[in-house]
């Protein structure tokens, strides 16, 4: 009988160890079930690796932190709002870390954190205009990756133009005119200077000139010569009228002085027919001398400069006579006073032959 009551105990034990072994089992599955299912799906991109999880949490907020997923909520991107509930299912996050880059532009030099993906969206999320002729240093372009601590120099290319104008001389034409003295001129064509336009295209990097390329070089104004006729007469000045005349050429003479003394007048006196005219019918006077027709015809003008003594200058005179002994370059002088023409005696002058118009 003992060991037919120890049985009942045994099969008690068993009994009662199965359905307490069961009922842990129906509560773990009860419990597994439940858990399983408020678990929510999510998707992660984390800087383009992407990530499957599962989490308990009930926002986004929650499950960065439980995953201690590093996030700037100031500066990194995220295409969610972190206080968002999970929904049951379908949980896309996506996160961007910022990194630093350094801007260099317009004198300015900035620090940013950003998310973006290449150069050409980092500046214009600054707002920053790269126009056509700048240039980004280091060989970096607009779709260039952003890498940390990048640095991203812009230099702002301009264009101008400038125009430089250059003198272009002209020359004076000089024309002879045997109608003028020496000394007078006449601009017959004033003429001018002319003009050589150049036109530059200058390049300015940062506003400082590095290029300058020459576009355009033309005459703008072709110089004109100026044309000037000159005298070629030459000209004297006579000390006793104070004035100047012009003469084609000068020689030298030997002269003497006559009057009208019967002794040189071929014994005539006044009254005598023919008295006191000349060879050529002029009146005796003085200014009126007697030549070698062959060197100085008659009504040649001359004037008449003393080379030798300290008489004055005869000065102007008219060949009008002649003389046995007027011979060559020999002159005989008319005066009025006998003493003169005695002072005078015999000098060498030089004679100029006027010119006439």
């Amino acid at each position: 009988m003992v060991k037919h009551h120890d049985k009942k105990i045994k099969y008690r034990i068993i009994r009662h160890t199965v359905v307490g072994i069961f009922s842990l089992l129906l509560v773990v599955l009860i419990t597994l079930y439940v858990f399983e299912t408020n678990l929510k799906n999510v998707v992660l991109d984390f800087n383009g690796h992407v990530y499957a999880a599962k989490t308990l949490e009930t926002t986004i907020g929650g499950f960065i932190e439980e995953n201690s997923i590093p996030f700037n909520k100031s500066q990194d991107y995220i295409n969610v709002n972190v206080e968002n509930e999970l929904h049951d299912d379908n949980n896309t996050i996506a996160i961007k870390t910022a990194i630093p880059v350094k801007v260099i532009c317009d004198g300015k030099e900035q620090e940013v954190m950003t998310y973006l993906k290449n150069v050409g969206e980092l500046l214009d999320d600054l707002k920053i205009v790269v126009f056509e002729h700048d240039k980004i240093l280091n060989n970096i372009t607009l779709d260039s990756k952003l890498t940390p601590n990048l640095t991203i120099e812009i230099i702002r290319v301009t264009k101008g133009v400038k125009v430089t104008i250059s003198v272009l001389q002209n020359y004076i034409t000089l024309v002879e005119n045997e109608t003028m003295a020496l000394n007078e001129t006449n601009v017959l064509e004033p003429g001018n200077l002319g003009e050589k336009t150049y036109i530059y295209e200058l390049t300015y990097e940062n506003g400082i000139e590095v290029d300058r390329k020459l576009t355009l070089e033309k005459i703008t104004i072709e110089p004109k010569n100026q044309i000037i006729e000159v005298g070629v007469i030459p000209i004297k000045y006579d000390p006793i009228s104070k004035t100047t005349f012009k003469y084609l050429k000068s020689e030298i003479f030997v002269a003497t002085a006559y009057t009208l003394d019967p002794a040189e007048c071929g014994g005539k006196e006044v009254g005598d027919p023919g008295y006191g005219v000349t060879a050529s019918g002029m009146k005796a006077d003085v200014g009126i001398i007697a030549v070698d027709t062959s060197v100085i015809p008659f009504g040649t003008k001359v004037y008449i400069e003393t080379i030798t003594g300290d008489f004055i200058n005869y000065g102007f005179a008219v060949a009008g006579d002649t003389g046995s002994g007027i011979n060559g370059n020999r002159l005989d002088l008319f005066m009025h006073d006998k003493e003169d023409a005695l002072d005078w005696g015999i000098r060498k002058v030089r004679v100029y032959f006027v010119y006439e118009e």
